[in-house]
């Protein structure tokens, strides 16, 4: 494809301001110290300003001090800093967490019972289980 302005050069596809063009490296918008395209897909700064939208991962390092501004002023910083669990939802889940493994204890040694036909064990191990699975799901209903 040649150049759609000098029609001399070969040219590579371009989107300036939302038209799709075709231009030469000397056609092309060259900015003054910093990129006012991308050099990969042509997206112009200016598009980027308008529309906080960009072209292709180039465009990250092409506009790298515009995109950091602008995270820095949508986001009020420019790293992330995660999710902090609270100090009781990190109990809640460890209480949870005890109640589960105890109730897979139980239930092997209730199989161990049964397996030795001991009935009188496998029975209060069964109640134990049982208490133990309803305090299991009614500590997941709770809040």
């Amino acid at each position: 494809m040649l150049c759609s302005r000098c029609g001399k050069n070969a040219a590579k596809k371009y989107i300036l301001q939302e038209k799709e063009v075709f231009l030469c490296d000397d056609c092309r918008p060259q900015g003054r110290g910093k990129a006012s395209v991308c050099p990969e897909c042509g997206t112009a700064l200016s598009d980027f300003r308008r529309t906080g939208l960009l072209g292709c991962p180039y465009c990250y390092n092409a506009f790298r001090d515009e995109v950091i501004a602008m995270l820095d002023k949508m986001q009020g910083g420019t790293y992330h800093a995660g999710k902090v669990q609270s100090e009781r939802s990190r109990e809640k889940y460890e209480a949870t967490h005890e109640l589960a493994l105890e109730h897979e204890y139980v239930k092997a040694e209730l199989e161990r019972a049964m397996l030795n036909r001991d009935y009188k064990t496998a029975e209060s191990l069964q109640k134990k289980l049982r208490e133990l699975h309803a305090k299991l799901y009614a500590e997941g209903d709770r809040e």
